[in-house]
């Protein structure tokens, strides 16, 4: 039996997935609106995630849990600044912004790599307007490590 890879961030590979199950029995009753309905907002917050746009919520420490998405290089060579996937949850700005940074002194916090998960806590960030990014937020982290 050939095996076959589906992306569930596409509304037809979800909907031959949906297919599948009620041909083999799996699902009872075939509610084919209802699925729609349901698999359209599915993949419209899927995309989101996949592409980093999500919020990032305290955890009951106060700290936020995410992933570094790139790396960025700075022309003050004394700061470290970091991409993260998300948007952290009431910023201490109080402002809306199109990406999050952690930004950071090369001396208060190991050097991280893309693709690293992180814990940090923040009492301060700062929205800046850059060419490149637009409105980005640089997180100045209180705390921050490497979840086991």
């Amino acid at each position: 039996m050939g095996m076959q890879m589906r992306k569930l961030i596409n509304i037809d590979d979800l909907s031959v997935i949906y297919d599948e199950l009620h041909r083999c029995g799996v699902l009872e009753e075939y509610q084919t609106a209802e699925f729609h309905k349901q698999a359209k907002d599915y993949v419209k917050q899927a995309k989101k995630i996949v592409e980093g746009d999500y919020q990032i919520e305290k955890d009951e420490e106060g700290y936020y849990e995410t992933e570094i998405s790139c790396v960025r290089k700075v022309a003050q060579k004394q700061f470290r600044c970091y991409g993260i996937k998300g948007h952290i949850a009431d910023p201490p700005d109080g402002e809306n912004a199109k990406s999050d940074w952690l930004f950071y002194r090369i001396d208060q916090f190991p050097p991280l790599e893309a693709g690293d998960r992180v814990r940090f806590k923040t009492s301060k960030s700062k929205i800046n307007a850059f060419p490149d990014l637009g409105r980005a937020r640089n997180i100045y982290p209180d705390d921050l490590m490497k979840p086991d």
